[in-house]
């Protein structure tokens, strides 16, 4: 394949649909168009987390399930030291103008050992969220390297539905 490379990044893709799609050309003998091929994929895939953001879990046949999970964060490292939350610098700042009032903001942030808000998780009771991709049905080796990675979209529809108050349950997962 003579292609352009890529950004460099975490999860770089050495195969793509196209490529798939030139295999696909070779072995068919009346093959559809890439650009329809490429809407029916997006609207299966829609269709797929629609039901996966429902709570439900989707079963792919040689692909294995996909559904969304709770996990509760681990409370401690390896060592046994406690692990602190995020800062929630977007109470932080308010808070701390009004406990030191007359101030500049940069005065407060030369101020050491203030007290600091952390994040709480309170709309999610502490849980976090993510999607989850069973491959163990998949009939290939080398599995362990493949990675199911949720469009932004996806992501932040799930955000969504964790903050907002529905009753969609979803599976909870010890880590």
């Amino acid at each position: 394949m003579n292609r352009k490379k890529g950004a460099s990044g975490k999860n770089n893709a050495d195969i793509t649909s196209q490529d798939f799609y030139r295999y696909y050309l070779n072995t068919e003998k009346k093959p559809i168009p890439y650009s329809i091929l490429k809407d029916l994929y997006k609207d299966m895939m829609s269709g797929l987390m629609d039901l996966v953001l429902e709570g439900e879990e989707v079963v792919i046949p040689h692909l294995g399930t996909f559904s969304v999970r709770s996990y509760k964060p681990k409370q401690f490292d390896s060592n046994g030291n406690f692990i602190k939350p995020p800062i929630d610098f977007g109470r932080c700042w308010p808070y701390w103008r009004s406990k030191y009032p007359g101030l500049t903001d940069e005065e407060i942030a030369a101020i050491e050992n203030k007290p600091v808000l952390r994040y709480e998780n309170r709309h999610s009771k502490g849980l976090r969220y993510m999607f989850y991709w069973n491959h163990k049905t998949m009939p290939i080796r080398g599995k362990q390297v493949y990675i199911f990675k949720a469009a932004t979209q996806y992501n932040r529809r799930l955000s969504k539905i964790v903050k907002s108050d529905t009753d969609i349950l979803f599976q909870s997962l010890t880590l």
